[in-house]
């Protein structure tokens, strides 16, 4: 409530995510494949627009679809007093309708950017989720030493030319040292961006997922150009891989722990 009071929509990001149980219906029961929408039908005291109805215990809430499909849930209440309280939705909404006032439900223009910037937001982090996937397979495959090289698209890669649609090259190096005084696991990532994205914030992006989806990160990462390098303890990457993999599973994205010192020396180059 604060942060709707003070307009600070940005902080509430993505709504269709807040624990709300209309929201919560509303994002249920329309997903990206229209054929998949569910509803109770439309509301019949709106004539002037189609709202079609979704309810959760005692909340209700109405979604207009617009022209391009877009869903929004653009109104909510409570049903009460069997339809008869003053408060209830269906009252409440009829008496909007009567007064021509239920066209000031639809989106405004600012609607329509916070829901283009929360589906920026949503691809991004889906992004960032295939990376961290890429990152699992590529251990999957050497975390006990060896060599294995993958690509990365770009987010947006369907919208682009085909020569602009991967981003970058990642190779990742493993290799087990077991000497007699000395045990480790030592690491060697490089990061070669394509020519269209080398100076690109996203390239940036990609390369700190990769470091810290590999080493979230307690020890430094040490840069030589698009090189990176690190050192861990033997069997360190074995547990790593235990640790992405449950990640992925619960649809979790691995963040940089609190306090490392690994960023600064990954700026620094």
């Amino acid at each position: 409530m604060r942060c709707l009071e003070s307009e600070d929509l940005s902080s509430l990001h993505p709504l269709p995510g807040l624990p709300h149980p209309i929201i919560a219906k509303a994002a249920e029961s329309f997903s990206d494949n229209p054929e998949d929408d569910t509803s109770v039908g439309s509301i019949r005291c709106v004539h002037s627009i189609e709202l079609k109805e979704i309810r959760s215990e005692q909340w209700r809430g109405g979604v207009w679809i617009d022209d391009q499909s877009i869903c929004w849930l653009i109104v909510a209440g409570l049903a009460k007093g069997g339809h008869k309280d003053r408060d209830d939705f269906y009252e409440s909404l009829e008496r909007l309708e009567e007064h021509g006032g239920v066209s000031r439900l639809l989106p405004s223009g600012q609607d329509r950017r916070l829901w283009k910037r929360e589906v920026a937001s949503a691809e991004l982090a889906a992004w960032d989720h295939s990376i961290q996937r890429a990152v699992t397979a590529c251990l999957d495959a050497i975390h006990t030493g060896g060599t294995e090289i993958f690509s990365v698209p770009h987010p947006m890669s369907d919208v682009l030319d085909e020569r602009d649609r991967i981003m970058a090259k990642v190779e990742v190096q493993i290799e087990p040292i077991r000497d007699s005084s000395y045990e480790a696991d030592e690491i060697v990532v490089t990061v070669t961006p394509s020519s269209r994205w080398a100076n690109s914030e996203l390239t940036w992006n990609l390369t700190t997922r990769i470091l810290i989806s590999l080493s979230p990160p307690e020890q430094s990462w040490d840069r030589f150009q698009n090189t990176y390098s690190n050192i861990a303890e033997p069997g360190a990457f074995t547990r790593r891989l235990d640790a992405l993999r449950s990640l992925n599973e619960s649809g979790r994205l691995t963040e940089s722990h609190p306090g490392d010192h690994a960023q600064d020396v990954i700026h620094s180059g």
